[in-house]
């Protein structure tokens, strides 16, 4: 004999060994019991071992729990659903395929069906019949014959077993059968263990594992969000597995497990007072409502007893395992305990004509059935006329209460189909369809049994069994999986009290790859439909995270998340970004809406407005100056550089639009280039005109000579060459950092569109040069402010410089405090830029614009100009017999002259230079007198050089020497009367406005003046006299002379206004005709000498030196008759005479003077 099958073979004899004095012992403690009093008759026997053998081709064995488990007996009293009906449904399954002629033809299959009472110790000892069939000659090994050879036993070899029912005693039928090679396929075992093919290698089951039950009930609890439950197992392989497999899915779903509450399995019974503490343990925590059971029937009316011993009715939710779903036995008593309940059965479908065949039993002619009396009497609580006394029956036969023999088990007699009776129906299916694929493999067509299949192994009838696939008597089709394991398919019971008061379980959903459940059918209570919360802590809120109070524990306490967080999380908050915040459920970061002005809001229609305002302004003062651009008054202010400064008005105004458009690549573009640029072309306008003023004046105090680039042309370069710099410096801006809009956040909450300039600080870097020229522009002003007061034109732009100046000043903080509201933000920039643009408008156009419009008289090519020094060393008012000392002091006094046109400051040797080219021309005269003694003249020049009294004059006061100086040992000099036609009513008055002349005496040698007056030799060319007449024909009015302040004489009739050339013709040698004099000249004309500038002249190198006659009329004569001033000498005076001004007046400098004067 092989080794292995000598082991096997002592293995066996052992198990027998033990099964038979285990049953003994079991027999006798029975027995005592009965003498104790335990039964009213001693000589019963309990338990009795009862099989169910069917003759047949091929037997298979089955197992079942016929009798529910004890903690009294082996076994306790016999069970209906998931004992007597299942073990009845395989007879069923078993008379239906061998009444098939398709399946296993003329070969039929008997079986071998016995009880394990629900214990895996008797269901181990039992299951070794199975094995008999395969060790014929042990049962007579210790006999011989009367031939000597060794006995058989005729057993009927089993080909595989049905069963078991519970994962515990499947467990220990399968480590026993592997050894013999027998396949087993159960119905009702759902351990996970049980699919370890190494372990369990010809076990196979036609129910799912309960992995995929713990995910079908872990899916009932999220959807009913129950966060806190408590697990009641049985301390089993089934139960312990299960366990394992909720927490697995619990903690993947983040469900918490309370309590885990097990109570014994395996070869004893639970007792109440171990259901009586579970019970305890569940109400320590009143939060806690859901209770998942895994076990059997048995275990779970025991429970159910408990619950209503401590009267808990509605306080549970209890869900149920597959181990007692939709049976009846856990809710016999305890319906109002168990009402709610949701249970996890496998997908099962009622066994047609189950129902009739069950009813058609009946004890007395169904012999086959041994424990068909035994559920006789428990059903219908009587004893069947007959039977055996039991532990359960004799109390009936003492109150002699028989079974009707003519009833029987349906229906109406309280009888309901176990659920679960499909699953035992594909078990025998199974095993008959791989059978008949062995026999039609092995027989071919032969009909009956044939030799090789009486030799099949077990290994061989396992590779049919797992590869069968066939359509039940329900309709599902059935296949093995990979593991040996029945489909992964659920039905959702609910346990329901209907209107009527009736209980029963209630299909609400099913589970296959998922859980698709029909909440609204699910009902707690008859009263109260809506299942109760399960948890430890409630919810936490909206922004609130879980902090757990241990890492064991599912109880947490709520903390809030800080703000701008969002919860990631239950247990985690975390920030969002910059430029996000969260939505106001605090799960996701949402981006912050960026805002930028729009052409709606009032921020942006009230800069629109003033821009436009200004625009229009502009349009029509340019108009007026297009419109009159050939009087003196527009030729004046320096045509070329005012359309350039119009220019870059009108681009401050247009400014705004771009300003208040919405950021774009090219609209941060503009703004980076415009702003810069418009400024650029306002202020290096005036930079170039006060620049140009300054030059002038300061040369003029060190030269005569005409500075360089102060032409129109020159200018107009200057400028466009300035402006020139700021586009190039915006060019590089633009390559070097390339606008865009990008988003900006002043805080967490409000975001704003802008442009990078603004941000990178580029946008100030484009304005450097901007601000710049405004400095030197306003430096210049500044420089230029003490000027004459005719020079209106650098007042006027030193004003425009300190406005704006006060402008940006008052900006530059509300810009920078404004930065979180981009609309006030760009508002005032807008503001400030049409501000600047619009005082520049107003303060160096519009006096011009009131000159043209409003007084058109004055706009002539001819203005004089009120003198800006009031006292000057030339102009000395008084008698004749002033002293040569208060003619020094005069000098002293007054440095400078003025021009009589322009008014502006003359040097002193300027003056004096006209003395010397008189005297030249004098001593010419001597020489031709003294060759032909003809032509002998006297020159006289007349300056007005008195502030106060020049013609033009806007004051009148004396001068406090009031005299004039005569120089003894000269000719008689003559005093200049007014013209005849001059009317003068009061000769004091006149005398008054006209007061008497210093007189020059002239007949001195050049000699003896130049010594005297140590006046440098000015060449002939320096000083050009014209002959021509600078009147202009066509003009029918001239301009009105202005009466001084204090001067007691009022103009009340128009001046008329000739000028005419003041001519030094001198005879040459062999001149011929008559020769006119200067004194001729002078007397011919009786006003007095002015210099004067024609502004049309485009040549600023040539001074005409003209006089100018006024006629004036009743008391508007106001002209002051001046004749020849005789300078002092020098030694009566005490002072050199060749001290000079601050300023040259040069021909440019009149010619500037004339520009800049409205």
């Amino acid at each position: 004999m092989p080794p292995f099958r000598l082991l096997t073979l002592l293995l066996s004899l052992s198990v027998v060994y033990l099964w038979g004095s285990t049953w003994a012992c079991e027999m006798e403690n029975s027995t005592a019991e009965e003498g104790t009093g335990s039964f009213l008759n001693a000589n019963i026997k309990w338990p009795v071992q009862r099989v169910v053998s069917i003759e047949g081709d091929l037997v298979l064995g089955g197992m079942f729990n016929i009798h529910e488990r004890s903690d009294v007996y082996t076994c306790g009293k016999v069970l209906e659903q998931s004992g007597v009906q299942a073990m009845e449904a395989m007879l069923y399954t078993v008379d239906m395929v061998n009444n098939d002629p398709t399946i296993l033809p003329n070969i039929t299959i008997g079986v071998h069906i016995l009880d394990s009472c629900d214990r895996d110790t008797v269901g181990l000892e039992q299951a070794v019949d199975f094995i008999r069939g395969s060790m014929n000659i042990v049962g007579g090994s210790r006999y011989k014959c009367e031939d000597g050879s060794v006995p058989t036993v005729d057993y009927k070899k089993i080909v595989g077993v049905v069963g078991c029912s519970s994962s515990v005693t499947s467990i220990q039928v399968a480590n026993l059968l592997k050894l013999f090679t027998l396949p087993q396929i159960s119905y009702w075992s759902t351990s996970p263990e049980l699919s370890i093919k190494k372990r369990f290698p010809y076990f196979s089951r036609t129910v799912p594992s309960d992995e995929f039950q713990a995910r079908a009930i872990m899916d009932i609890v999220t959807t009913f969000n129950w966060t806190y439950i408590s697990v009641v197992y049985e301390d089993s392989n089934y139960g312990q597995q299960g366990l394992s497999q909720l927490k697995a899915e619990a903690e993947r779903r983040g469900i918490c497990i309370y309590l885990a509450l097990k109570f014994p399995r395996d070869s004893q019974m639970a007792s109440s007072e171990c259901f009586n503490d579970i019970m305890k343990d569940l109400g320590s925590k009143d939060t806690v409502r859901v209770v998942i059971v895994y076990g059997t029937d048995q275990d779970a009316a025991e429970l159910m007893r408990a619950a209503k011993r401590a009267n808990t009715a509605g306080r549970y939710v209890w869900i149920g395992s597959d181990g007692w779903s939709s049976r009846q036995s856990p809710a016999q008593g305890q319906e109002d305990e168990l009402e709610g309940a949701i249970t996890i059965q496998p997908m099962a479908q009622t066994i047609d004509g189950f129902d009739e065949y069950f009813a058609s039993l009946n004890p007395a002619t169904h012999r086959r059935d041994p424990w068909l009396t035994e559920l006789w009497e428990e059903h219908f609580q009587c004893k069947w006329p007959g039977s055996r006394l039991t532990p359960f029956n004799y109390h009936f036969d003492s109150i002699n209460k028989t079974c009707d023999t003519n009833v029987s088990i349906n229906a109406r007699t309280g009888y309901k189909q176990d659920g679960q009776l499909q699953f035992i129906v594909n078990a025998v299916l199974a095993f008959a369809h791989a059978l008949d694929d062995v026999h039609r493999t092995y027989c071919k067509n032969v009909s009956g049994l044939c030799e090789e299949m009486k030799r099949l192994s077990g290994r061989e009838l396992l590779d049919f069994i797992r590869n069968v696939s066939f359509t039940g008597i329900t309709g599902q089709k059935f296949k093995f999986s990979a593991v040996g394991d029945g489909p992964p398919r659920y039905k959702i019971l609910n346990y329901q009290q209907t209107t009527d008061g009736v209980y029963d379980y209630v299909p609400v959903g099913s589970y296959s790859e998922g859980l698709d459940v029909n909440v609204s059918m699910i009902r707690f209570r008859l009263d109260n439909e809506s299942y109760p919360d399960s948890f430890c802590s409630k919810e936490c809120g909206i922004g609130e995270m879980k902090s757990l109070q241990n890492e064991a524990s599912c109880c947490w306490i709520c903390i809030p998340c800080q703000k701008y967080h969002i919860l990631v999380d239950e247990f985690t908050c975390e920030e969002c970004e910059q430029g996000k915040i969260p939505d106001d459920l605090k799960k996701q970061c949402l981006n912050v809406s960026l805002h930028y002005l729009q052409h709606s809001s009032p921020w942006a229609i009230a800069p629109m407005a003033f821009s436009i305002f200004g625009i229009v302004s502009t349009t029509v003062i340019l108009s007026i100056f297009i419109h009159n651009a050939e009087t003196p008054v527009v030729k004046a202010s320096g045509r070329e550089l005012s359309y350039v400064l119009f220019a870059g008005i009108y681009c401050c105004f247009f400014m705004t639009f771009v300003l208040i458009s919405k950021p774009s690549k090219f609209v941060c573009g503009m703004q980076q280039v415009g702003v810069g640029f418009c400024f650029s072309m306002c202020y290096t306008a005036l930079l170039t005109k006060t620049n140009r003023i300054a030059r002038i004046f300061n040369r003029a105090k060190r030269s005569a000579k005409r500075p360089s680039y102060i032409s129109p042309k020159s200018q107009l370069l200057i400028t466009l060459g300035l402006v020139g710099v700021q586009i190039l410096i915006s060019a590089i801006l633009l390559f070097t950092a390339p606008p865009i809009a990008k988003p900006d956040f002043p805080s967490r909450e409000q975001g704003q569109l802008v442009c990078s300039a603004v941000l990178d600080g580029s946008f100030m870097i484009g304005l450097a040069y901007p601000i710049a020229l405004f400095i030197l522009c306003t430096f210049y002003a500044f420089k230029t402010r003490k000027i004459p007061e005719a020079f209106n034109e650098a007042k006027f732009i030193g004003f425009t410089m300190y406005t704006i100046c006060i402008i940006w000043l008052a900006f530059v903080p509300i810009y920078y405090t404004t930065a979180s509201n981009i609309e006030v933000r760009t508002a005032t920039i807008c503001f400030t830029i049409s501000m600047s643009a619009a005082v520049t408008l107003a303060c160096i156009f519009l006096p011009k614009v009131h000159i043209i419009v409003l007084h058109p008289e004055k706009n002539v090519k001819l203005r004089r100009m009120t003198c800006a020094r009031r006292q000057s060393f030339y102009s000395l008012q008084g008698t004749s017999e002033t002293t040569a000392t208060e003619l020094a002091l005069a000098r002293r006094r007054s440095k400078m002259n003025m021009c009589p046109n322009c008014g502006a400051p003359i040097p002193l040797a300027v003056a004096k230079s006209l003395v010397d080219k008189a005297m030249k021309s004098k001593e010419k005269e001597e020489r031709n007198a003294a060759a032909g003694g003809r032509n002998r003249r006297a020159v006289k020049f007349k300056m007005p050089i008195d502030g106060e009294n020049a013609v033009g004059s806007s004051t009148s006061r004396r001068n406090p020497l009031g005299s004039t100086v005569r120089k003894r040992g000269a000719f008689r000099s003559r005093r200049f009367t007014p013209p005849e036609s001059t009317t003068v009513e009061n000769k004091e008055t006149v005398e008054e406005a006209c007061p008497p002349t210093i007189e020059i005496d002239i007949t001195r040698t050049p000699e003896k003046l130049k010594e005297e007056a140590q006046i440098p030799p000015i060449e002939d060319s320096e000083i050009q006299p014209s002959g021509e007449t600078d009147t202009e024909a066509g003009k029918p009015e001239l301009p009105k002379s202005s009466p001084p302040h204090d001067s007691p004489v009022t103009s009340v009739h128009e001046e008329q206004e000739v000028s005419v050339c003041m001519e030094l013709s001198t005879a040459g040698p062999s001149g011929s005709g008559s020769s006119t004099t200067t004194e001729e000249v002078i007397a011919n004309h009786h006003p007095p000498v002015e210099l004067d500038v024609d502004s049309e002249t485009e040549d600023d190198t040539q001074t005409n030196c003209v006089a100018t006659n006024t006629t004036t009329k009743d008391k508007d004569y106001r002209v002051a008759l001046q004749e020849e001033i005789k300078f002092a000498p020098e030694e009566e005076s005490g002072f050199p005479l060749e001290e000079k001004s601050d300023i040259n007046c040069t021909p440019e400098l009149s010619h500037i003077i004339q520009e800049a004067t409205c």
